[in-house]
Parts: C-alpha cells; structure tokens; sequence
C-alpha cells in the first residue's frame, strides 16, 4: 500500500505544446469573428459617409458644368481660309455626302448577302457531297 499512499491533491497541467482540435477552431472562430467586425465596421463607416460623398461629387460635377456652359470656342489659330465662292454654291454640302454614304451602305448590304448566299451554296454544295458521295 505504500505505493498508494503518497496522493497529492495537485492535478498535472496539461502540456502546452500540443493544442486540441477544439482550440484550434475556436481561435479560427475568433479570426473569422474579427474580420466579420472589421468588414462591418468599414461597412457601417461607409453608409455613413456615402451622402457627404455624394454631396461632393454632385457639388463638383456643378462645378464642372458651370465651367463648361462659360467657355467659348475660340480657336486657337486659323490654318484655313475658307472659299466664299464655293460655300455659297451648294445649298447643304452634308446632304451630297449623305447621299453618296447612303448609296454605299446600300452596296454594302447587297454584296454582303450575295457573299453570304454564295457561301450558303458552297456548304450545301460540299455537304451534299460528302453525304452522296
């Protein structure tokens, strides 16, 4: 019995070295924990400051519009001089041009579908015999 007999009321600490699976998740919980804080704070701060920015970004495109409607054209340097004659020959000089980008959009349009009905037959024509040999 003498082997029994020496109980001390101390209880062995556990080591420190080896953390449980449950430590490990509770700090990865706190973590987690923490971010989630710092992602609300910084949402919290930025429903908090949206309409003094969007004060200043209507107040600054004011500004820039007010800016805008003051200035005048005024060109730099005059590289051209304009012909007097031939101005006040045509009545709309852009409605010739007009017609002359309308007349080849047209073309446009109908080569494209003649290359597409072309195309169109030389699949068929290829399918066809590949299929019936």
């Amino acid at each position: 019995m003498s082997m029994f007999s020496k109980v001390s009321g101390k209880k062995k600490a556990p080591p420190a070295a080896a953390p449980s699976p449950l430590s490990g998740k509770k700090r990865a919980l706190q973590e987690q924990e923490a971010k989630v804080q710092a992602d609300m704070e910084r949402c919290k701060k930025l429903v908090e400051d949206a309409p003094r920015i969007a004060e200043e970004q209507r107040r600054r495109q004011r500004e820039e519009m007010l800016i805008r409607s003051s200035m005048t054209h005024r060109p730099t340097r005059l590289t051209t001089i304009q012909d007097r004659g031939t101005t006040l020959r045509t009545v709309n000089p852009e409605a010739t041009h007009d017609r002359g980008l309308r007349k080849q959009r047209q073309q446009g349009r109908l080569m494209f579908f003649v290359l597409l009905l072309t195309l169109a037959a030389a699949i068929f024509y290829l399918y066809h015999t590949v299929t019936h040999g």
